[in-house]
């Protein structure tokens, strides 16, 4: 789950879900029981194989980001 503004944050990881083999199916508001807290639950259907290239080395997320 996410906080309830994640827009941005989608717009983001948008180029790593779909190298991933990933696609955004939807994104559901919800409140927390018992509570006035909203989150936003992310749902992400997996399409395709992970390609053989990830997971990657520690640091080259930093050197060479997707």
């Amino acid at each position: 789950y996410k906080s309830i503004n994640i827009e941005d944050e989608l717009l983001q990881a948008n180029k790593a879900i779909n190298v991933l083999g990933g696609e955004l199916l939807e994104v559901k508001e919800v409140v927390l029981p018992d509570t006035n807290i909203s989150r936003s639950v992310v749902i992400i259907k997996k399409r395709l194989n992970t390609p053989k290239q990830f997971p990657r080395d520690k640091n080259q997320p930093k050197t060479s980001p997707l």
